[in-house]
This record gives structure tokens, C-alpha cells and sequence, in this order.
């Protein structure tokens, strides 16, 4: 089971860290004034 190795846990909480990183970041500007 891939899903259960430490290596695929730790990869899939960076991707997710990163993607919620972009995704507030993209609400910060599109929320900001004069955008």
C-alpha cells in the first residue's frame, strides 16, 4: 500500500500545504482594494 508509506504521507501534506498557500494568497488579491 503506497498511501500508507511515510514518504507518499509527508509528500501529500507539503502538496496540500502548498495548494492552501496559493489558495489563500489568490484570495488576498482578489479581495484586496483597487483590485
Amino acid at each position: 500500500r503506497i498511501a500508507s508509506t511515510p514518504q507518499y504521507q509527508n509528500m501529500t501534506i507539503r502538496n496540500w500545504r502548498t495548494t492552501t498557500r496559493l489558495l489563500s494568497l489568490l484570495d488576498e488579491r482578489s479581495t484586496a482594494p483597487g483590485a
